[in-house]
């Protein structure tokens, strides 16, 4: 065989039987390796050697993440729940969950599941200017086949050595909790987070309950037409426990109702600047709070999409959750006052295949009868797959509007932070608003059962501006250019990797107008990678 069929076939069971009235036989679990045999043909190097070092997944694990078992009523909906759930682990490439004919009153289910290669060592070496760098490291994402997760690296780049080690357990003793624990250092400072939480895996689920903690002591930055203009310490501690319960389970919809303690607590100092910088000041947010989230599920499966050759589960129905509740002195805070956060998210099917996605996240606090770092992030992605044979065409815009923003905050855009043509971090402000139109072509699938390979033509438009100003529509930058994109087949992250050649039609503020950028996903400049991270 070449590997699963990423087509989900519906359960085999006649219309006139009634589901309730079978029950589910024996459970049947066929686990694939990375790499299978093609037909006719045996399974050589380096492809056979590859399967030897990895372990496949253990089936206790794949048994663990069904939301049914041997004996309970036959519900076709559990095992497509299953099958996403499944499919979520990015330890499998593709996941398939079928049933036999019905025999006597049972059904016996199979469930198929296909692994991706999910050993990561990074290894580099290099120099510049007279000075050395390089990077040694490991993650298993796949720990002896149990699911679990462990890291290590040590990276040493032109300014200073990271050491960075974490850990995630899936299924903690083989329940449904998880486990999480990170820790990393430099010369600048040090993060660490550890979590632990038991989700809402399935519908039918009636409570999550979890608690996290995460502590930063590093040194932060400002910048300034990409210019570094303020640094300073900045240490930040988070903690938030919660629990949350189902108000009205049904398998097609979530109506649910959470109640938390988060605390937010941010301390300066060491402040060095080259403009007066802003005025920082310590705060503490501690906050309870009541939470709602509805979400009706109408999922769908899509293929290439976000991905070139990955099945897709998309839900079509409406997801909002909202978040708030009082922030007081008497809990620990700095002041009185209220925190709330609030995310709406809907996807649209157009005619064609077409793909609209939406999402909308709002977060602040009201702080001595005002707003205080008030902030809207909109994202909305329009994708037209098969435009043309093997071309997916993309139009996304991201608007971030801030008021009263927090001292130590700003959007970037510049390099990957968007605007591919620009230097990184050349534009800085309190709103940031972006436009890409992109479409990619599919030149090879699976090249050598490892990769897939594609190309791109885009534009990119974009501004900051402050909120004294105003958006100046005589301040969009934007640039063109063509890129190269990778798609790891049998990897963990099926993600794009893109390799881009960016040409400015603005000022980049550098001696060329053309940019390679290499890398991942665009976003804007807010998200850092912590310490622990790779």
């Amino acid at each position: 065989m070449g590997g699963l069929s990423p087509t989900f076939a519906e359960p085999d069971v006649p219309a006139t039987v009634v589901p309730t009235a079978l029950v589910i036989g024996e459970i049947r679990v066929i686990r694939s390796n990375v790499f299978s045999p093609e037909e006719g043909r045996p399974l050589r190097f380096p492809y056979s050697w590859a399967n030897k070092i990895h372990i496949v997944t253990k089936e206790e694990f794949i048994r663990n993440d069904l939301t049914f078992k041997e004996g309970d009523a036959f519900d076709p909906e559990r095992l497509r729940e299953s099958e996403r759930l499944l499919r979520g682990r990015p330890i499998f490439r593709y996941v398939r969950v079928e049933t036999l004919p019905p025999r006597d009153g049972r059904v016996d289910v199979v469930v198929q599941t296909e692994d991706v290669w999910t050993t990561n060592l990074r290894m580099s070496y290099g120099a510049a200017g007279g000075e050395s760098f390089y990077t040694l490291g490991i993650l298993e994402n796949n720990f002896l086949g149990q699911g679990k997760v462990v890291g290590a690296f040590v990276e040493q780049d032109i300014d200073r050595l990271t050491r960075g080690i974490s850990y995630r357990d899936r299924q903690l003793f083989g329940s449904r909790w998880s486990l999480f624990g990170g820790y990393g250092e430099d010369e600048k400072g040090r993060d660490w987070e550890a979590s632990i939480d038991r989700p809402f895996y399935s519908a039918r689920v009636a409570t999550s309950q979890g608690a996290s903690i995460f502590i930063s002591d590093d040194e932060d930055r400002l910048f300034l037409n990409g210019d570094e203009v303020v640094r300073f310490r900045h240490n930040t501690q988070n903690q938030r426990v919660y629990g949350a319960f189902e108000s009205d389970a049904r398998p097609d919809r979530a109506r649910r109702w959470t109640l938390a303690f988060e605390r937010q607590a941010d301390k300066f100092g060491d402040v060095r600047f080259l403009v007066p910088p802003p005025t920082f000041e310590d705060r503490t947010v501690a906050a309870a709070l009541v939470g709602f989230e509805y979400r009706d599920e109408r999922f769908e499966k899509f293929r290439g999409v976000m991905t070139f050759d990955r099945d897709e589960d998309v839900n079509l129905g409406w997801e909002w959750e909202v978040e708030a509740g009082p922030s007081l002195g008497s809990f620990g805070a700095t002041r009185d006052g209220a925190f709330g956060r609030a995310i709406v998210r809907k996807i649209y099917l157009m005619p064609g295949g077409q793909l609209w996605f939406n999402n909308v996240e709002l977060s602040g606090r009201a702080e001595s009868e005002s707003v205080r770092d008030g902030v809207m992030r909109t994202r909305s992605e329009y994708f037209w797959p098969q435009w043309l044979t093997d071309h997916t065409a993309s139009l996304r815009g991201e608007w971030a509007a801030s008021h009263n923003l927090d001292p130590e905050s700003q959007f970037l855009l510049g390099g990957e932070n968007g605007l591919r043509g620009y230097s990184v971090r050349q534009f800085a402000g309190e709103n940031s608003l972006l436009l890409t139109l992109e479409n990619r072509r599919v030149v090879l699938y699976d090249w050598l059962r490892l990769v897939s390979v594609g190309w791109a033509v885009f534009a990119d438009a974009g501004t900051v501006w402050s909120r004294h100003r105003g958006i100046d529509t005589d301040e969009i930058a934007s640039d063109v250019g063509a890129g190269i994109r990778f798609a790891p087949s049998r990897s963990t992250d099926p993600g794009l990797i893109r390799i881009d050649i960016a040409y400015a039609l603005n000022d980049n503020n550098r001696t060329s107008p053309f940019v390679l950028n290499i890398g991942a996903d665009i976003h804007f400049g807010d998200r850092t990678l912590r310490k622990f991270e790779q």
